[in-house]
């Protein structure tokens, strides 16, 4: 009975896996903004959440957690920094 559901997990683990795998190659853009955007909004929550507990291991934690902000575009910061590239 044991090894019929391990077996099956197993199973499911692995078609999971190539079907990801087929989206990713069938649609890599939009598979990537989405997937990209979903956890970087769970991490951001999850993070805000921590870093207002009142114990001080929670707030360094909720700080290490959080999400870089990456800009995708001009930053029009007008600095000419040359961090992200986009100056």
């Amino acid at each position: 009975m044991l090894s019929a559901v391990l077996q099956n997990l197993l199973v499911a683990v692995i078609v999971t896996y190539c079907a990801l795998g087929a989206f990713r190659q069938l649609v890599p853009r939009a598979g990537q903004t989405a997937l990209y955007s979903w956890g970087w909004q769970r991490r951001a929550q999850l993070s805000y959440w921590l870093e207002h507990r009142r114990a001080k291991h929670w707030r360094r934690l909720g700080v290490w957690l959080r999400p870089q902000i990456v800009a995708t575009s001009g930053c029009s910061s007008g600095a000419g920094c040359n961090k992200c590239g986009s100056c």
